[in-house]
């Protein structure tokens, strides 16, 4: 049986598992502003070849979100200087989820990155938690909540899997604290322990979540600011042991650098595993690499990743009208990916300065531009300039299984210099309503987003514990904005929250395929495609149903292969789905002395479509590197096999299991210590 666990009750449904298959010279003094080659932000944008679709009948969003951020305001957590043009500080807000007490419940934590910090070893970065309160629907601040003094925070989340949360900061030196357990945690330390020269610049900008390797384990992507070569802007850590990771420069080709304000991992149609260095280059602006594709790997099965441009040379932002050289150019701060349009395929969406830019995805590349049939390529700030957008999401807001968009716009560094007559002035979080064919509508004022203000992060997150997405909004100079989801259309939704066990634990790039009834199409959803500047949170997904109060059907297929099939999930309920165990290494940590004689034990459980072991199956396991592999056995519980250790230590050994024929996708690796 597999377990499925909604908020506040525990069900056990039938599972049904099956097995799917930089030499330019660094800057003389200090480096321009990243925002000196942007482009002019009051480019008109091209022409739409086709008209916005008609706006949504009134009443379709109910209340729209409601903003519940007055009474933190009168609180005045921070000392925030007040936004002016010509300024030259410019303060960020940021806005994390997460069970920072190690108790039931998230916290939501502001964290003040404060203008005019040093650029290394910044200072602590002032932090104030609070929690949700029910009946009275609305935050309340809780001082017995203390956090470690750090640099900005970028996360709260687990990342080790332990099921206690973490602190993740945009500090290399100080970029981790390990959750201990009942609020209290670890000295802030390196993730690596040997940490290599990150060059002249290592500001860390921004984090990514994904098993880059393909071990079972999460992996850390990183995005460091990189304005005076010599430097790295994309950096790959890969996990070694339970808190331990260990950065590879020398997997990731890169030759010319820029500066991320987002990065993202991800697997497409193609089956390339792509990096995204998410940004715009102080260094080369018309010719930084923002794509890398999987080419190959090294002797010890680790991936080799190099530049590639999956953008179609007729892109919008190479148009007539436009003009701009690269995607670079165009200063990207942030990507979402999902799927739009119900193909099987990841679609992608880039905050470029000032344009919102969509792809579609292909069965191979390049990509497919959509952004002017898309219908909302710019939106103006009352000023009538674009807005610069930045933190982007796919979420369907009105529950009616399509997919909308939602965008936040604020100023960049430069913008707050510029010339009065070029000032865009108060922005604000554009809302665009998907009806259908990709083709976008605002929809903004329904949703009641259009406070004025400057905005960087989107945080999706349920406040309230009724499965629809509610909405943290980081700001510039300002709080962040608090949004409750008030949308009653008479349309229902649920949440999942993936645990992966053979695959990574937080599910991050599983797909979901969604039979809402079995007489209709399925929906197709993936697992972790947001990727936002300064902040990263584990992947929650919210489904939209229409009129049904249940799903009839859902197949996940992890990331290790295995997909599985759970029936009669109902709406308005969070479900904690966990993966059943195909492959499990003992001990549990994968790190054996090379002694000759330690041995590890593979226990492999391949399953029929009633979740019950398969005994016809055949399993095969082979070795790719040091070590000898006993002939798998075969018990009440399935098969297993030992491994035992070299005795020369220094090296890995990746494990394959195949069943029925059929690799898995996830090979564990074992250290030899």
């Amino acid at each position: 049986m597999a377990m499925i666990q909604s908020r506040g009750t525990r069900v056990a449904l039938a599972g049904v598992l099956a097995l799917a298959g930089c030499d330019e010279a660094p800057c003389a003094g200090p480096c321009p502003s990243t925002d000196a080659a942007s482009p002019p932000r009051d480019v008109p944008a091209a022409p739409v070849d086709r008209g916005l679709p008609e706006v949504p009948a009134e009443g379709l969003f109910g209340a729209g979100f409601t903003d519940i951020t007055s009474n933190i305001e009168q609180e005045r957590p921070f000392s925030i200087p007040a936004a002016r043009p010509g300024m030259d500080a410019n303060d960020d807000v940021f806005a994390l989820l997460g069970d920072v007490d190690h108790e039931a419940g998230d916290e939501l934590v502001l964290v003040h990155w404060q203008g005019g910090r040093p650029f290394f070893n910044p200072p602590p970065a002032p932090t104030a938690v609070y929690r949700y309160d029910p009946s009275a629907r609305r935050f309340n601040r809780v001082p017995s909540i203390r956090l470690p003094d750090m640099p900005p925070l970028a996360g709260t989340l687990d990342l080790d899997g332990d099921g206690v949360t973490d602190l993740l900061a945009l500090d290399r030196a100080q970029a981790v604290a390990w959750g201990q357990g009942r609020g209290a945690y670890a000295a802030p330390a390196p993730l690596d322990a040997t940490p290599q020269d990150w060059g002249a610049a290592s500001r860390i900008n921004a984090y990514a979540l994904d098993d880059i390797d393909g071990d079972g384990w999460l992996d850390l992507l990183v995005g460091a600011e990189c304005c005076q070569l010599p430097c790295r802007d994309l950096h790959a850590y890969f996990r070694t042991g339970p808190r331990t990771f260990d950065e590879r420069q020398d997997l990731v080709d890169i030759e010319r650098s820029s500066k991320p304000y987002a990065v993202f991992s991800g697997t497409f149609a193609s089956g390339d595993k792509v990096l995204l260095s998410v940004g715009w280059s102080c260094v080369d602006p018309t010719d930084a690499p923002v794509f890398y594709h999987q080419d190959g790997g090294d002797s010890a099965g680790m991936p080799r990743f190099r530049p590639f441009d999956p953008v179609p040379s007729r892109a919008f932002f190479r148009g007539d009208q436009v003009g701009s050289p690269s995607i670079a150019f165009n200063s990207p701060m942030a990507v979402c990916a999902d799927d739009l349009d119900n193909d099987g395929r990841l679609d992608l969406a880039f905050s470029l300065n000032p344009y919102h830019q969509l792809f579609r995805g292909t069965a191979t590349w390049p990509f497919e531009d959509v952004t002017a049939a898309a219908g909302v390529p710019t939106t103006l700030a009352d000023s009538g300039r674009a807005m610069i957008p930045w933190g982007t999401v796919f979420v369907d807001l009105d529950r009616d299984t399509r997919l909308d968009w939602i965008i936040a716009h604020g100023n960049d560094g430069g913008a707050w210099f510029d010339v009065p007559e070029r000032f865009i002035g108060p922005q604000f979080v554009g809302a665009y309503w998907n009806a259908g064919g990709l083709r976008f509508t605002p929809v903004t004022d329904a949703l009641h987003l259009g406070r004025r203000g400057q905005y960087r992060t989107v945080l999706l997150r349920d406040f309230d514990g009724d499965a629809d997405p509610d909405l943290a909004i980081g700001g510039q100079l300002e709080l962040p904005r608090l949004y409750r989801n008030d949308i009653e259309n008479g349309n229902r939704g649920l949440a999942l929250r993936l645990h992966g066990t053979t695959s990574n634990h937080l599910g991050v790039g599983a797909w979901l395929t969604v039979w809402i009834d079995e007489a209709q199409g399925p929906l197709r959803r993936y697992v972790g495609g947001v990727s936002n500047p300064y902040i990263v949170s584990d992947p929650l997904v919210f489904l939209g149903l229409g009129r049904a109060d249940r799903v009839a059907r859902l197949q996940v297929a992890w990331p290790s292969g295995t997909v599985q099939e759970l029936r009669d999930l109902r709406a308005g309920s969070t479900h904690e789905v966990t993966e059943p165990a195909t492959v499990v290494v003992e001990p549990s940590g994968r790190h054996l002395p090379a002694d000759g004689r330690s041995v590890a034990t593979l226990r492999v459980t391949p399953r029929n479509l009633d979740g019950t072991l398969r005994t016809d199956a055949a399993v095969e396991l082979s070795l790719s590197g040091p070590g000898t592999l006993s002939p798998p056995t075969r018990d009440a519980a399935g098969w297993s096999a030992r491994v035992t250790a070299p005795s020369t230590p220094g090296a890995s050994t990746v494990v394959t299991v195949r069943i029925g024929g059929r690799s898995l996708t996830v090979r564990p690796r074992i250290w030899w210590d």
